[in-house]
């Protein structure tokens, strides 16, 4: 049974709200080595903190896309039958635009095996990443296409991202500049 009361709320971080605007992402096939929680956990958390970077494919990285503001939305349901339930992870957000690259990206994201990681907007004092997915249990995606304009006259995909693997990624990421 966890020990709740050796929690120190002094010592909490991450407590600021939301995520940055962006997502990054990797194909499951471009990261050459996972890195892994710790083997034999000491502290509370270390079963799901990832502290080692993973090793990318040569000329491989995480691809950023950059969300509109405010539109990054992180949840966790409890899914499951009474005994063997467990925690199914859900990120939502926006990619603003339309065009021929932006299509042949969604299309493609919709069937590949992927992980991504969602930026932690409190950056100074907790510069970390949530990751979801591994190349165990890759995420998966699902999207919906706005075609009428917001007032600024953009057009939008709405992203949802689904995985019952959730890390705290507390390494460098390669991310493609």
């Amino acid at each position: 049974m966890p020990n709740y009361a050796n929690i120190k709320g002094s010592t909490q971080t991450g407590k600021s709200g939301g995520y940055k605007a962006l997502l990054l992402h990797a194909h499951v096939s471009d990261i050459d080595v996972w890195a892994r929680p710790i083997a034999l956990p000491i502290a509370l958390g270390d079963k799901v903190k990832i502290v080692t970077a993973h090793t990318f494919v040569d000329d491989k990285t995480a691809f950023q896309w950059d969300a509109q503001i405010h539109s990054v939305k992180h949840t966790s349901a409890t899914v499951g039958e009474e005994g063997a339930q467990e925690l199914e992870h859900t990120a939502e957000l926006v990619i603003l635009g339309d065009n021929p690259a932006t299509l042949e990206q969604m299309v493609n994201i919709l069937n590949d095996q992927k992980v991504v990681w969602l930026k932690d907007a409190d950056c100074i004092n907790n510069d970390s990443y949530i990751q979801l997915g591994d190349d165990c249990v890759p995420v998966t995606v699902t999207l919906a296409f706005d075609g009428s304009t917001t007032k600024e006259g953009m057009k939008k995909y709405t992203l949802t991202i689904k995985c019952k693997k959730k890390f705290f990624y507390l390494a460098a990421l390669d991310v493609a500049v």
